[in-house]
């Protein structure tokens, strides 16, 4: 076998040197593809992971105002107090958090709707507070007005036996007037306790009850203060007169309803006899036919 010439040699490893070459550059170029795709893949997990994280605490904030709110209907006054003292903290978190992912926030719908439903129950919570404590209030005021209508209402049972007292001669007439004075500031709080429970006027069943009894006590209150401020001096004989004049007063007014009460007796009877005569008409025109 004859010795390949040099160029022969050349010729026939050129093809290998450009096959093998082409390799070396899909070689060299293959990892910089995997490269990018990595970096690529890396960024979106983190966008992920960080929406994640903004969607669990809109979650931890959701959550805990919706607890609050299932707590507040049947809260005591004081517990009321820490749960309004525990939104408000949650809110101003709530707010100064948001504040600092506003970018993610604005750009992301899901946590968007979120933020809405944050605050929609947010309110919710703000308004259930305002009516528990104007129900709590009520309920306070009732019983503190129930407790002085009861005081006052003994107070003026004396006060109005001390009044007539001091009426039955003109050397206490000071007194009286002293008496009157101090009756008109007690009156005054009465009137505020009894302002207080009437101001509101949605219906509460379970306040009904101490409601009624205030309004019986408030109107026995203020007719012995009208007898109270009406006390004063009279000579026996201007006394007896009154006296005299209100029993003839009376026995008018008796007479009067005595006297409506017979006219309206005589009008139905006077009714009822029209009422059968006419009765009559109709049975003799049937017994005889007209012609």
């Amino acid at each position: 076998m004859s010795l390949l010439s040099k160029s022969t040699i050349l010729n026939l490893l050129l093809p290998l040197t450009l096959f093998f070459g082409g390799v070396e550059d899909v070689c060299a170029q293959k990892p910089a593809d995997d490269s990018d795709m990595s970096a690529a893949t890396e960024e979106e997990l983190k966008a992920e992971f960080d929406s994640l994280m903004l969607e669990d605490k809109l979650n931890s904030f959701i959550f805990d105002m919706n607890t609050a709110l299932t707590e507040i209907p049947l809260a005591t006054p004081s517990r009321l107090s820490m749960i309004e003292s525990s939104t408000a903290r949650i809110d101003y978190s709530f707010n100064t958090w948001v504040g600092s992912f506003q970018a993610e926030i604005s750009n992301n719908d899901s946590l968007l709707s979120m933020v809405a439903e944050y605050k929609d129950i947010h309110s919710e919570v703000t308004k259930a507070i305002a009516e528990a404590k104007t129900r709590q209030k009520e309920v306070v005021d009732c019983r503190d007005a129930l407790a002085y209508m009861v005081k006052a209402d003994t107070i003026y049972k004396s006060m109005l036996e001390k009044a007539v007292a001091l009426s039955l001669t003109d050397k206490t007439a000071d007194k009286l007037a002293d008496l009157k004075e101090k009756e008109k500031l007690i009156a005054a709080e009465v009137d505020r306790f009894y302002q207080l429970v009437t101001a509101n006027k949605e219906k509460n069943p379970v306040l009904d009850g101490q409601k009624r009894e205030i309004e019986e006590l408030y109107l026995s209150i203020k007719k012995r203060s009208a007898e109270i401020q009406a006390a004063e001096y009279k000579p026996f004989f201007q006394r007896i007169k009154d006296q005299l004049l209100g029993i003839a007063a009376v026995s008018i007014i008796l007479m009067f309803l005595s006297m409506i009460v017979a006219r309206l007796k005589a009008w139905k009877e006077m009714k009822e006899n029209l009422k059968k005569q006419k009765e009559l008409m109709n049975i003799n025109n049937k017994e005889y036919p007209q012609i």
